[in-house]
């Protein structure tokens, strides 16, 4: 079986989930101003990074036999906390490849 990769790197990846958070925070007490420009341009880069970033993992969890698979797509469908739980499979992608592997052999 060969190794499944990810279409951008993990990092990226990473740093583009935790810019969207700040951005988030910054909209947000934006949003508690005025509603101008700045505002929703704001709005569209943060739609944009964190969505980015949840379908390359989405992508990669129909694609790839990792162990507890259905736990990470409940995360990532139905949690408040979804950027977490994008963080979270990036960091451990590779142990829980192996763990699907390992499982498999067994």
């Amino acid at each position: 079986m060969e190794e499944v990769k990810l279409w951008a790197d993990k990092n990226i990846l990473i740093a583009m989930v935790i810019g969207g958070v700040i951005l988030l925070i910054g909209r947000v007490t934006l949003m508690n101003s005025t509603k101008d420009f700045l505002t929703l341009l704001v709005s569209g880069v943060v739609v944009t990074l964190l969505f980015m970033s949840w379908l390359a993992v989405f992508i990669d969890l129909m694609r790839v036999n990792i162990h507890n698979k259905s736990v990470w797509f409940i995360g990532l469908l139905f949690s408040p906390l979804q950027p977490l739980f994008v963080i979270l499979y990036l960091l451990n992608r590779d142990k829980n490849l192996r763990l699907s592997k390992r499982f498999k052999s067994i």
